[in-house]
């Protein structure tokens, strides 16, 4: 029996030596197959690059290389047949978003204006890109009579994802951002020898192009929100004469004082708010009144309470880079807390501000070549924020 048993486990063994080396061998071709599979995964990444290296070679002639300039033909036309018109695609660098100017003739509301502006299209990269977009474009309504006084707007892209989403359906977004401009803008404006509609044609041009994503990357993630942005920044008040007319208030984009700080925008109005420090307001209608709004935020748990600081704001000339109107709105010890407060219901709290320009210094000084009315618009500039420690 014990000669039997010793004769089982040995052929137990052998069998057992014979699974193992199988298994071995089946492990050996396994470990080969791995090792083929990843370098074919490394040839496609290799590929992959080099073709999209190759795509972007081929398209950087293609206005990828700012500023570029478009020209649109037949605006009577357009206009007549209340037909929107789109520019050539461009780029915003290299292997980047792709993007295209829009121009409305006829707006539903606005029967006398135009809407100037830009949408994302579905572009060649978007695989290898951050979604949404958030940035800003640049852009410039040429004056065709000389090399000066061209009209500039800057269009922020923030918002729903059909104006900053990735495109998955059709060739373009189906919303963009845009500016709207009476007409009269187009016509000749003698005091500055300025005329953008000429021979039936406007021309364009895409100055720049800020993403604020990889801008806000490179300074090590700065405030992030729907709306990313930090000052120096500007902003437009369009339909001046409306709001004035009208008597309604225009509300700035939001922006934040600093890097994970407090929430702000502007509201202007155009019939002179005054809000002294004492309690109640009065209405005048000779000046314009600019108001600072703290806004509820994503950081506010981790800010001191009230605010205290100031913020700085330009009304900018529009005809030189220089003798801006300049005013410093101080929030002190003085600052009841509905204006300095942390916004703990709504949006915004009330505004906290002053009389900005009266509204004869709005329009052309010739002595000092001066003229913050133009167009309709008015442009503002956050150009500081100091917060007091």
């Amino acid at each position: 029996l014990a000669e039997n048993m010793v004769v089982h486990m040995s052929l137990m063994a052998v069998q057992n030596q014979k699974e193992i080396a199988k298994l071995k061998d089946e492990l050996t071709v396994s470990a080969q197959k791995i090792e083929a599979l990843e370098g074919e995964n490394e040839a496609l990444k290799r590929t992959l690059a080099q073709t999209q290296i190759e795509i972007g070679r081929k398209l950087e002639p293609v206005l990828t290389s700012l500023p570029v300039e478009f020209t649109m033909t037949g605006f009577e036309q357009h206009k007549r047949n209340k037909e929107v018109w789109y520019s050539p695609p461009f780029y915003t660098h290299p292997q980047g978003y792709k993007l295209c100017l829009k121009v409305r003739t006829a707006l539903e509301r606005k029967e006398s204006h135009i809407s100037i502006g830009a949408c994302l299209m579905r572009g060649e990269f978007d695989d290898f890109l951050r979604w949404p977009f958030q940035g800003s474009v640049t852009i410039k309504m040429m004056n065709q009579l000389q090399d000066s006084n061209h009209f500039r707007t800057t269009l922020f892209f923030i918002g729903p994802s059909t104006v900053v989403g990735r495109v998955t359906s059709g060739e373009r977004a189906e919303r963009g951002r845009g500016e709207d401009l009476s007409y009269n803008i187009l016509e000749y404006q003698l005091a500055k020898h300025c005329l953008y509609l000429k021979d039936n044609c406007l021309r364009f041009q895409v100055t720049r192009v800020m993403n604020t994503s990889w801008t806000l990357l490179e300074k090590q993630c700065l405030a992030i929100e729907s709306s990313v942005l930090i000052p120096p920044i500007e902003f437009t008040m369009s339909d001046y004469d409306e709001h004035k007319k009208d008597d309604t208030t225009w509300i700035s984009t939001s922006f934040y004082s600093h890097s994970h700080g407090y929430r702000m925008c502007l509201s202007v109005d155009a019939n002179g708010y005054y809000l002294p420090v004492g309690p109640g307001s009065s209405k005048h209608h000779t000046h314009v009144s600019v108001f600072v709004h703290l806004m509820r935020g994503d950081y506010d748990g981790q800010l001191k309470w009230p605010f205290r600081g100031s913020v700085t704001i330009q009304l900018l000339n529009q005809l030189d880079n220089k003798d801006h109107r300049e005013e410093g709105i101080r929030f002190g010890d003085s600052t009841p807390n509905d204006n300095a407060g942390r916004v703990t219901t709504g949006e915004r709290n009330k505004g906290w501000g002053r009389q900005f320009i009266a509204h004869r210094e709005l329009t052309y000084n010739q002595a000092k070549n001066t003229q913050y009315l133009m167009h309709d618009c008015l442009s503002f500039r956050v150009s500081k924020i100091v917060i007091k420690k």
